[in-house]
């Protein structure tokens, strides 16, 4: 069996090297973990790992100065390069060094990494007792994806030609989104890849297929010894639990109803895919995990103006009258019915959001011209399709309208520009408190996420960098013009860590503390 080492300065990504291959599956084994260079070496020295997957951008010793010390390594040893796309030119210098391969991060599967793994057994000399269960598997994701993309036509024999067991079996489905905002596309990638070892594990008794398409992970889930409940109330509270425990990230998950009807297979997939969308009607405070169990309801159409007659004649009057408190009580109340009767149809809840805005913009077609609202704010409306949930769809809701009374008071200035400006004074005045996002966004009447967003698409940088920013800046002033010690001036500045002071400062001036205060540092 070879021997592993990972080495990868974000904690994410060996998470998701480590739990997201079968290792025992490719006759490997990771034998240690590493976040720098430094570190790897000396696990190198000490346990002489077989294959080495290296990040090449680290703090302190990178992947490039780690090939360098390597360079006279033994021929039972492979580096495999993981990087950005910007890093390209790094890529080449550690091809030249002696890497037999690398990965981009931000497309890299399980697949890619098996083969990549397969390559350098190869070269080691090993033979591939695995390469067929490999293969296997990478056959049966090719086809379950087919499934999933063609829907009620696809064509299943193939599959039950790779899987014949399932024509006997009872299965379900599952569908798995992440869905938090501080986490990009390349780690969202990692994690659901990590996931599938957890979902595994946590079906012991089952067999377990998985493809991604996109940003959801689907899985397969049969058994042919069913003996009880393959998906419960405890069964969906317990997962939720687990990997919202596991994984510390905001995940979205839908399971279908069990079934012994193979040919029902591409119907399952979409319901898994309906249930995990059902999540967007959560309300945030929520208490329990995002998991949603398929109904019948979850793809069906509403008609929410003919639903809610009564909320929608208030709000078209309260719109004349410029009252937003009872838009608000109105909206709202439709909101609170839709989660308590499951209409869950996301697009159906946007189009009733747009139609209301188009009413109120019809309500005032005498006093403002459609297309000045629009011209200037051009995105306001397809925006609600985009929202992460019905929450924040709704609060984009209340500044469209916001805006609209803005336009006809004569006040021309977004109101989400004068909300962020706000916020940059208030911050500026506060920075030295205990300043949070719940308590920054909740000081706006906004979601956290949507006001993230916002704050983002107006200033360009996230809330928390922004206010690193300012701290910073402030510490500079300091160190500049007093004789506090840097303890002291990290703490005046908002900054209850010290070495996070120190690690954030070094980060925005690319100087630390000392070269600051020292005049023949500063340029």
């Amino acid at each position: 069996m070879l021997s592993v080492l990972i080495v990868d300065d974000e904690p994410i990504f060996r998470m998701g090297l480590r739990s997201g291959i079968n290792w025992a599956d490719l006759d490997c084994e990771i034998i240690g973990e590493a976040s720098n260079g430094k570190e790897a070496l000396s696990i190198i020295e000490e346990k002489k790992p077989n294959i080495i997957l290296l990040d090449i951008k680290m703090p302190g010793m990178d992947g490039i100065e780690l090939l360098k010390n390597c360079r006279q390594h033994p021929d039972n040893q492979c580096f495999i390069v993981l990087s950005c796309f910007n890093e390209y030119p790094f890529v080449r210098e550690a091809m030249k060094l002696g890497a037999l391969d690398y990965l981009f991060k931000p497309l890299m599967e399980g697949p890619d990494i098996e083969k990549v793994i397969m390559e350098a057994k190869e070269q080691l000399g090993f033979s591939s007792r695995s390469s067929e269960a490999a293969e296997h598997q990478n056959a049966v994701r090719t086809k379950l994806k087919e499934i999933i993309e063609n829907g009620v036509s696809a064509n299943i024999s193939p599959l039950l030609e790779l899987i014949p067991q399932l024509s006997s079996s009872h299965y379900f489905t599952m569908a798995l989104m992440v869905q938090d905002e501080h986490i990009d596309t390349e780690k969202a990638y990692v994690l659901l890849d990590s996931s599938q070892a957890l979902i595994a594990g946590f079906f012991p008794s089952c067999t377990c297929f998985f493809t991604r398409c996109g940003e959801i992970l689907y899985a397969l889930i049969y058994t042919d010894n069913c003996n009880g409940e393959l998906v419960s109330s405890h069964i969906l509270r317990t997962w939720g639990k687990r990997v919202s425990d596991y994984m510390e990230a905001a995940f979205w998950t839908g399971f279908d109803n069990p079934s012994c009807d193979i040919t029902c297979l591409p119907e399952s997939f979409r319901h898994a895919r309906y249930a995990m969308e059902a999540n967007y009607f959560r309300q945030s405070d929520f208490k329990t995990p995002c998991v949603h169990l398929y109904t019948p309801g979850m793809q069906q159409n509403y008609d929410f103006y003919e639903i809610f007659p009564a909320e929608v004649n208030n709000i078209r009057n309260a719109t004349q009258n410029y009252d937003m408190e009872t838009i608000r009580k109105s909206l709202r109340h439709i909101t609170e019915s839709i989660r308590v009767h499951e209409y869950f149809n996301k697009e159906d809840f946007c189009h009733l959001l747009t139609a209301l805005i188009t009413d109120s913009m019809r309500i005032y077609r005498t006093k403002i011209v459609l297309e000045q609202l629009l011209l200037s704010n051009y995105n306001l409306i397809s925006d609600i399709y985009h929202q992460r949930t019905m929450e924040d769809a709704e609060h984009l809701f209340f500044q469209v309208i916001l805006t609209l009374f803005a336009h006809l008071k004569g006040n021309t200035t977004g109101f989400h520009t004068r909300i962020i400006q706000e916020t940059i004074e208030y911050i500026n005045l506060h920075y030295q408190e205990k300043l949070s996002l719940d308590m920054v966004a909740e000081k706006t009447h906004l979601s956290v996420n949507y006001f993230c967003k916002l704050f983002k698409d107006q200033t360009g940088d996230t809330f928390i960098n922004y206010l690193n920013k300012v701290r910073i800046h402030a510490a500079v002033h300091l160190l500049q013009t007093t004789t506090w010690k840097t303890y002291e001036i990290a703490d005046a500045v908002g900054f209850s860590d010290y070495h996070h002071f120190c690690k954030t400062f070094k980060k925005i001036t690319e100087l630390t503390p000392s070269q600051v205060r020292d005049p023949n540092c500063i340029s």
